[in-house]
């Protein structure tokens, strides 16, 4: 993000009468921001390489629905 940019807020979107614009602003600085203490990824590729590498990880909360689906394209798509 550049240092100019200014900082995106999830929670300016509470009240956004039109959220596209801030996030169109978000997007501009950047595919990837933080936001207080959390990483905000906005980019579509981004998002995919994210969810798709389990080192950029600590846990993964659907392991547990992940085992108990059947061998399969969502099974896979989990992985």
């Amino acid at each position: 993000m550049p240092p100019d940019a200014p900082p995106f807020r999830l929670a300016d979107l509470k009240n956004a009468r039109e959220p596209y614009r801030l996030y169109a602003s978000a997007r501009s600085a950047g595919p990837v921001q933080r936001s207080g203490g959390s990483w905000i990824v906005l980019g579509h590729a981004e998002a995919t390489e994210l969810l798709r590498n389990s080192a950029t990880r600590s846990g993964f909360m659907g392991e547990g629905y992940r085992d108990r689906l059947p061998p399969g394209a969502a099974r896979e798509e989990m992985a």
